[in-house]
């Protein structure tokens, strides 16, 4: 996950030259999620039911934003 995170960085660093102002980096990454609810306490049999709850959550959210004209 290293070079995830320095590709992340470097995006970032590329951004804020850029002087686009204010942005956000969206990371969807089932590792990570998975280490939060580890955590957590949420135990490991009920991880992918409620991973794919967020997932719905997130693409609901997006569907909710482009209904609405926003961003």
């Amino acid at each position: 996950m290293v070079p995830d995170a320095e590709i992340l960085c470097i995006l970032c660093e590329a951004l804020t030259a850029l002087d686009i102002g204010e942005y956000t980096v969206k990371v969807n990454h089932r590792k990570i999620l998975d280490g939060i609810f580890e955590l957590a306490g949420v135990p490991a049999h009920k991880t992918r039911a409620i991973s794919s709850s967020v997932d719905k959550l997130d693409k609901a959210s997006l569907r909710y934003d482009e209904n609405n004209g926003t961003d």
